[in-house]
């Protein structure tokens, strides 16, 4: 959220009064969640098979393939993507 914190199409387009720090929004998310459906980050990653690639940061996944292994956030039902961390294998 920091990098559209000053972004004022991003706060227009959402119709918010402001938006919020990183910490705030991931405590108000927190908060939301009942606490039997938090789930561990590993579960709620994708492998991608980068083999014979030669890219930058390709390393052995869980899936026994060369490749990266992102972390995906999606918001709402409509499957929104919030943020991704692209992790080496």
């Amino acid at each position: 959220m920091d990098i559209v914190r000053n972004d004022s199409f991003f706060q227009e387009s959402l119709d918010l009064t402001y938006v919020p720090a990183n910490e705030t929004t991931r405590l108000y998310l927190e908060h939301m969640i009942p606490e039997q459906t938090v789930i561990d980050s590993e579960i709620n990653t994708s492998p991608l098979d980068n083999s014979k690639s030669h890219k930058e940061g390709v390393s052995r996944t869980y899936k026994e393939f060369d490749g990266y292994h992102p972390i995906f956030a999606y918001i709402g039902q409509e499957g929104y993507m919030l943020n991704t961390e692209l992790r080496a294998g």
